[in-house]
């Protein structure tokens, strides 16, 4: 069965008049890739008579039928079948324009934004005007703004005019919430949204609303209409307070929501007294408790309130009803305020990163993903280094972190290492020390806990401590690791892994069974290569002749670049085309040592160092596959690079197979085959065929291998460390 690029879920619930005009707007654009799931939510009319009509002749129909439990039921029942790339909304009694399944082509080919809106045209009544609106929206470019606008404005209140992507959906698990009787599609496309990376306007009309039939919310009288949209706005209140946004974001957001609000409530009052007219005073108390409900729920601080409460109260003795939208303007932005501001003023969580030199590599790739999307209004990220012009110092910089210079780890500069950590922590008045240094953890923990840290973190990020050479470490090295071990279990409060099999090396079997244990994968910055996906490069390294292999790694023993070497030699002799591109530096004498073995059998046309760059996603794109010899990994953030890329992996059986997408597309060897073998897999998997984007897509979702969610996760795990110290 092919892919489904889109599923277009359709709730009914009798609409036998309509159904028909709506399910032929879609149906007559004959999209294959597109799946139609029509949800019946309990009809009573002919509707289920229709549908089976259709299902005779459209095999991508996709039926499901329920009891009648409401449309957010259906919805929600509809999400969980979809298995196309993005989901759009379609309601049974509006239709689509012909050209609905292109424009979305469109939009998406121009900018494949987690989250596309399109506008509306009405029919069967008078409609908005929302050309300005909508150049407006086009030309913003930061999220907040088209965010607090889309919000103030109200278009993102509706889900049919929007194009969601599915992986997002499922990896935040949002639906729409059953328990709400109004709302419950604002409350969807909010929570949506503040969930984005990136929104996208668009002023083109292909969807079509029907108001013919339609009451307005505000034409008909609903008892405690007040106390529903209250449930309303206070729910996206927590939903914009519990998001990943800045706090400056979250205030203007929150702003809005009271602004919204306090219209209705003023909204409600005046139905009030137009449906008890002319004998208001029976409703007196009604409209009072509707008074007393606004300040109890949202104006939580004093004065400025009781002035806006006794307002109210007087425009109620007096029945000044049209002066209650007025006040609304005077309020905005008011009830939610201050609470957005003293959050701007409360302290920052300060992290400490305790890692090695920040130099290339993947474990700090890994660390700079979580300063580039961590909240840095909430989170202070500083980092210690042993070399004093790493080649992330200017990037942590500019991110507002500090880059902190220390002695090297080792047995001679064991003394001044802990003397300069511990000022470091001490003067620091850090919140949290998360290690990533491996067995010298140990101590790390030990200086953290003398400091008075309450946030103890290590991090488990490889499965062997050896030097690549399969001889046993020495013993004194063996005696301090043990030692350390157990000074990790004892002064650490949370352990971090990201395998299993790097758990256990550092933790050990217990530990992975406790609450403190943690596995959280590694990450990429998945956009770099999916906005990219398939695209044809130009330039260096193409248009000779040659087919690239890629490999990316620090230059050292354990990446096994010299087994390279031999398989570009193997290359050679079989007269292939197969040119090995390796990006990064690392050990001097080893890359020595590699470059000679090149120079000394001529192979400078079969393999090229390329030293540390910073276009790796572009060479992925230049490259017919990936290779990774090494003796042993914890969970390679390269790997999951080059899956992202769409590249068919050769790699060794030396660490966790849990960084495999599962697509079919890793080769797992063993070294002890040797080099001929390893040909043999790279010359078979330059021939596979290029894997779906929408696969790709839906394997970092269900893997949780974007990361922004590692910065989620991580960030989530300090805030919990801090709150429970």
């Amino acid at each position: 069965m092919s892919e489904k690029k889109y599923s277009v879920i359709i709730p009914v619930y009798n609409s036998e008049k309509t159904l028909k005009r709506c399910l032929d707007s879609l149906l007559s654009q004959g999209r294959e890739d597109a799946e139609i799931i029509i949800v019946n939510d309990g009809s009573s009319d002919r509707s289920e008579q229709l549908i089976a009509g259709y299902l005779q002749n459209n095999p991508g129909i996709l039926y499901l039928k329920q009891t009648n439990k409401g449309v957010s039921s259906a919805r929600n029942h509809g999400l969980e079948k979809a298995s196309g790339q993005y989901i759009t909304f379609v309601d049974s009694d509006d239709f689509v324009a012909d050209t609905y399944f292109q424009e979305l082509d469109r939009m998406g080919g121009i900018q494949d934004a987690d989250l596309i809106m399109f506008s509306q045209k009405t029919v069967g009544g008078p409609g908005e005007n929302e050309a300005v609106l909508y150049q407006k929206l086009a030309r913003m470019q930061d999220r907040a703004e088209i965010l607090e606008l889309l919000l103030s404005s109200r278009k993102i209140m509706t889900p049919w005019n929007k194009r969601f992507k599915r992986s997002l959906i499922e990896r935040y698990h949002i639906r729409f919430q059953k328990r709400m009787q109004t709302g419950e599609d604002f409350n969807f496309c909010l929570a949506y949204a503040v969930c984005c990376g990136s929104l996208a306007v668009v002023d083109s009309k292909i969807y079509c609303v029907d108001i013919s039939d339609r009451k307005s919310l505000s034409r008909r009288y609903r008892p405690k209409l007040d106390q529903l949209l209250s449930d309303v706005f206070v729910t996206a209140a927590k939903t914009v307070r519990g998001s990943r946004l800045g706090t400056s974001e979250k205030a203007r957001l929150l702003r809005v929501i009271d602004y919204l609000f306090t219209k209705n409530v003023f909204t409600c009052i005046a139905e009030e007294f137009k449906v008890s007219r002319p004998d208001y005073r029976k409703d007196k108390e009604r409209a009072e408790e509707i008074c007393r409900q606004f300040r109890k729920k949202l104006c939580r601080k004093g004065e400025y309130y009781g002035v806006v409460h006794f307002a109210l109260r007087l425009m109620i003795r007096c029945r000044m009803t049209f002066l209650m939208y007025q006040v609304a303007s005077v309020v905005k932005g008011r009830a939610f305020g201050v609470y957005a501001e003293e959050q701007c003023f409360m302290s920052r969580i300060k992290i400490l990163i305790v890692a090695g030199a920040m130099d290339v590599g993947g474990i700090e790739n890994q660390l700079m993903h979580l300063l580039r999307n961590a909240d840095r209004e909430k989170f202070q990220i500083d980092y210690t280094s042993t070399m004093e012009h790493a080649y992330y110092r200017d990037e942590i910089e500019r991110l507002g972190g500090q880059y902190i210079v220390i002695p090297e780890m080792n047995w001679k500069n064991t003394l001044p290492y802990c003397r300069a950590l511990y000022r470091t922590m001490k003067n620091g008045s850090y919140d949290v020390v998360h290690s990533h240094e491996l067995f010298h953890s140990g101590i790390v923990m030990y200086l953290a806990r003398r400091a008075g840290i309450r946030g103890r973190f290590v991090h488990a990020h490889n499965w062997s401590d050896g030097d690549g050479t399969g001889r046993k470490r020495s013993l004194p090295r063996r005696i301090y690791n043990c030692v350390m071990r157990r000074m990790i279990l004892r002064y650490s409060n949370q352990q971090i892994a990201c395998s299993t099999l790097a758990g256990k090396f550092l933790f050990g079997e217990k530990t992975v069974a406790k609450s403190s244990y943690h596995l959280v994968y590694n990450s990429v910055d998945t956009s770099k290569f999916i906005d990219h996906y398939g695209k044809s490069e130009t330039g260096e390294f193409t248009g000779d002749g040659w087919i690239n292999v890629l490999h990316v790694g620090r230059v050292t023993v354990i990446k096994n670049q010299l087994f390279l070497v031999k398989m570009a030699e193997i290359f050679r002799q079989r007269g292939e085309n197969i040119r090995i591109l390796c990006a990064g530096n690392g050990d001097k004498n080893y890359e020595d040592q590699v470059k000679r073995q090149i120079k000394e059998h001529h192979l400078e046309p079969y393999i090229k160092m390329l030293g540390v760059r910073g276009d790796i996603d572009v060479l992925m794109r230049k490259s017919k596959a990936f290779v990774l010899p090494s003796l042993y990994e914890g969970m390679p953030l390269v790997m999951i690079e080059a899956q992202a890329a769409g590249l068919p992996c050769v790699a060794a059986d030396t660490f966790s197979h849990e960084v495999d997408f599962e697509l079919d597309r890793v080769c797992w060897l063993d070294l002890s085959l040797g080099t001929e073998a390893w040909c043999d897999a790279v010359e078979k998997a330059i021939r596979l065929p290029f894997v779906e984007k929408n696969r790709v897509n839906n394997a970092i979702a269900d893997k949780k291998f974007d990361s922004r969610m590692f910065a989620e996760i991580v960030c989530g795990l300090y805030e919990k460390a801090v709150r429970d110290a």
